[in-house]
């Protein structure tokens, strides 16, 4: 087995493409590659600067989310410290406590106490405004005494309209954790003016400094607030922010697409692991960096993704510039070198193709001798041999062409016979059988049969011409068996003015007339057609006759195949004939590839398919 060595492949090829190969090596491939690794150097370093100030805005961010729910607990913390609103929320609970209380139908109280109940509504509602003027952001503040009566002063959004359902759980957090402050993630509420809200809260337990239990407070803030920080954060990172609570639901996210969720089953969210790190994420829309930290006193996780498109966009900037630039120069001394090795090889590159010309077979080219250098000599020496060529050519031509003409007319005195035979046995059977004036017709088609097959002045006709002439045989035809046999000829129309050998279709019409009738059957179709094939013209002259077992079948094509001085012994004397005739001639003319196909089967009819070459004529009419 032959090695493959790279040494010799380099030698073998032209000296244009060595040129500009060595050029490529030392040059343009060393600029690329330095540009390159620039590029990514400096991509890198923009990377690892942009995600270090990235991780730090995130721990920003979570220091201002701290700051800002310790203002919110601090704020659950003032009831239990307002005598106003102990005062309130104890009268409540003496009231609602009353063993006399009386109780319609729940929820309203009877109209005799319903007084004393709205003007404990109206203390307790009042005591809520100072709270609502010392916390910028809570949306809504609840009061509950310990019977679950609920007070509120809503600044924005409405109320909830399933405050009694959430008290339930807030109630329960808020027990949970004692006398401390509750925070409930963010959570989708629809408000009395049939509104959807997202929110979180912190909710407590109301005691007093004694640690008497009063009721309970919660505060709804607008996740506005946070959107505040976030959408700050946005701009600068140009990424995306998501939040989560400890439960991995979603407090905000940059879209608002995913906000009371749980993204538990988020990728991003669980390769998080750890309080705060970095990683890269094959995302949707492109790779992205994403920085997540946590907050210790909440339990949130900050995730911030940021393209890295977004990232190296100045690297890339940089990168196109010094691309273009190298690229640029590359592109001038390439067309330098060009230029300079055409020049030093163009004599070499006419000679090559000039042999390629010769190689296809044209011999009428010539090499331009300017020089007395070694290409000047074999371009000389490159004269003279295409000259001896062509006289050797010219010789052998006009010897192949006498033996083709002698071997044509051989074949023509076989079809000729056997056809006059054949026409002269129909006149005379139809003389025999009736004096008709139709004799004097036949007589006179007969002469057009004999005139064109006959006649040798040229053996390159019309495809009009064979149509012409296979008309007149089948008229004749028509006269010996009425009515028994129809010819319809199909697509030729395109082709009626385009060159071919003679005598090729009208054989293959009487085979079938002569062999091809099925006495079962009262008429029999033939139907010739002409189409286009790639390069070729088909023609396919198919009937509905009897046609031939597989036995016969193969004979026939056997006969096609033999050369008309062999002898055949593989049928019946004379068998086949007609179309091996036919074959040969097409053969002689135009070559091997081209000639007759045969395909038939019992009952099924016979179809001969002409092949000739797209141009309709033989290499010699050219000449």
């Amino acid at each position: 087995m032959r090695r493959w060595n790279p040494a010799a492949k380099f030698g073998d090829l032209p000296m244009e493409r060595k040129l500009i190969l060595i050029f490529l090596f030392l040059v343009i491939l060393p600029i690329m590659a330095l540009s390159l690794i620039s590029y990514d150097r400096y991509a890198r370093t923009i990377e690892n600067n942009t995600t270090s100030y990235v991780a730090e805005l995130a721990r920003k961010l979570i220091v201002s989310l701290d700051d800002y729910i310790a203002d919110m607990e601090r704020l659950t913390a003032l009831p239990g410290a307002i005598e106003e609103i102990q005062d309130s929320l104890r009268a409540a609970n003496e009231f609602y406590s009353r063993p006399d209380l009386e109780i319609g139908d729940s929820p309203y109280i009877i109209p005799s106490q319903k007084g004393a109940a709205l003007e404990i509504q109206r203390r307790v509602e009042d005591s809520i405004y100072f709270l609502n003027s010392v916390k910028e952001g809570a949306t809504s503040i609840y009061l509950f005494d310990r019977f679950g009566n609920g007070y509120y002063r809503v600044q924005v959004g409405g109320v909830r309209s399933d405050i009694m359902t959430t008290y339930g759980q807030w109630l329960e957090r808020a027990r949970s954790e004692g006398t401390n402050a509750s925070l409930v993630s963010t959570q989708e509420y629809t408000s009395n003016h049939n509104r959807k809200r997202y929110v979180f809260t912190v909710v407590r337990q109301i005691f007093t400094p004694s640690l008497e239990l009063l009721g309970l407070v919660a505060v709804d803030a607008n996740i506005g607030v946070i959107e505040r920080y976030v959408s700050e954060l946005d701009s600068v990172t140009g990424g995306k922010t998501m939040i989560l609570d400890e439960n991995n639901n979603v407090i905000y996210d940059s879209n608002m697409e995913h906000l009371a969720r749980n993204r538990a089953d988020d990728p991003i969210v669980a390769r998080a692991v750890g309080s705060r790190g970095t990683f890269r994420h094959e995302a949707e829309d492109g790779q992205r960096i994403v920085i997540y930290d946590r907050s210790a006193k909440t339990g949130w996780k900050v995730f911030i993704s940021v393209p890295v498109s977004v990232l190296t966009k100045d690297a890339a900037a940089n990168r196109n510039f010094t691309l273009a630039t190298a690229l640029l120069i590359s592109f001038l001394a390439l067309a330098a070198s060009v230029v300079i090795s055409f020049a030093l090889t163009r004599p070499l590159r006419s000679l090559m193709q000039l042999m390629k010309h010769v190689q296809v077979g044209n011999l009428d080219v010539s090499f331009p001798v300017r020089r007395q250098d070694e290409i000047g000599m074999l371009g000389f020496h490159f004269n003279r041999m295409i000259g001896r060529i062509r006289e050797l050519i010219n010789d052998n031509y006009h010897m192949q062409l006498r033996r083709k003409e002698a071997e044509l007319l051989a074949l023509q005195s076989q079809i000729n016979p056997h056809f006059l035979h054949n026409t002269l046995e129909s006149i005379r059977m139809t003389a025999e059988v009736d004096d008709n004036p139709e004799v004097a017709d036949m007589i006179q088609l007969l002469g057009r049969l004999l005139r064109y097959s006959v006649n040798t002045a040229g053996e390159i006709v019309r495809l009009e011409d064979e149509l012409m002439h296979l008309d007149t045989f089948m008229r004749i035809v028509e006269y010996r068996y009425p009515g028994r046999f129809r010819l319809r000829v199909e697509g030729c129309e395109p082709y009626r003015g385009m060159k071919m050998v003679k005598l090729l279709l009208q054989p293959i019409v009487e085979n079938a007339v002569l062999h091809g009738y099925d006495e079962r059957k009262e008429s029999m179709t033939i139907a010739l057609s002409c189409e286009a094939e790639g390069d070729r013209i088909v023609f396919r002259i198919r009937d509905d006759g009897a046609g031939l077992d597989a036995g016969t079948l193969e004979r026939l094509r056997g006969v096609l195949d033999t050369p008309p001085s062999a002898k055949n012994e593989d049928g019946p004397r004379g068998f086949g004939i007609g179309l091996r005739n036919v074959n040969e001639r097409i053969r002689l003319f135009y070559g091997e590839g081209y000639g007759i196909g045969v395909a038939s089967g019992p009952d099924t009819g016979t179809e001969v398919t002409v092949t000739l070459p797209g141009r309709l004529q033989p290499p010699s009419a050219g000449r």
